[in-house]
C-alpha cells in the first residue's frame, strides 16, 4: 500500500469523523438542567471535531505526495478548508449573538393566576389568652 492510497483512506476516515460530529450532536440527549443543559451535546461535537482535525492534518500533510495540481492533491486540502470555515462560522455566530440585543420578554398571560389553588386555612382570631 503506497502513501497515496493511505492518504485516500484517511480522507474517507476524516469525512466519516466530520459527518459523525454533526450526527452525534443531533442524537445526543441533553442531560443536565439549567445553565449546563445541553453542554454534553457541544462537548460530544467538539470531541468528534478534534478527532477529525487530527486526521485532517495528517491528510493535508500526506497530500504533498500527490503531483501538483492533481485532483487528490486538492482533495487533501478540504479538511483544512472545512475546519477553517467551521471556525469562522463559530466565531461569526458567537460575535453575532454577543452584539445582538434580544427583544424584551412580554407577559403572555393576560391575567396571571397562581399555578395551584391557595391553601384554605381557618381564619385567625385575635382573642386574648385567659388570665388565671
Amino acid at each position: 500500500m503506497n502513501r497515496q492510497t493511505i492518504a485516500k483512506l484517511l480522507f474517507v476516515v476524516w469525512g466519516g469523523l466530520f459527518i459523525a460530529s454533526f450526527v452525534m450532536f443531533a442524537i445526543t440527549p441533553a442531560k443536565d438542567f439549567g445553565l449546563t443543559a445541553g453542554y454534553n451535546r457541544v462537548e460530544v461535537f467538539f470531541r468528534w471535531q478534534i478527532a477529525a482535525g487530527v486526521v485532517g492534518i495528517i491528510v493535508w500533510l500526506m497530500g504533498k505526495n500527490f503531483s501538483a495540481g492533481t485532483f487528490w492533491r486538492w482533495m487533501c486540502r478540504i479538511p483544512i478548508i472545512a475546519a477553517a470555515l467551521l471556525l469562522i462560522g463559530l466565531i461569526a455566530l458567537i460575535a453575532g449573538l454577543s452584539f445582538s440585543k434580544p427583544e424584551p420578554i412580554q407577559n403572555l398571560q393576560q391575567n396571571p393566576q397562581p399555578v395551584t389553588e391557595p391553601i384554605k386555612t381557618a381564619p385567625v382570631t385575635a382573642e386574648p389568652a385567659p388570665v388565671e
